[in-house]
């Protein structure tokens, strides 16, 4: 039986924005799983980041 070990990191936008800025990116958006900006409701998190 194979076994692979995995994980997950849930960030929060505001850790994701910061760890972008640091490597370049200067235009980032969140969008929630609707297309709409982010919200705290939203369930899913979509950036949009540009160098």
């Amino acid at each position: 039986m194979w076994q692979i070990n995995y994980f997950v990191r849930h960030l929060t936008f505001t850790k994701l924005h910061d760890w972008l800025l640091q490597i370049g990116f200067r235009e980032i958006q969140a969008y929630g799983n609707d297309g709409k900006l982010l919200t705290l409701d939203s369930c899913r998190m979509i950036v949009l980041a540009i160098k």
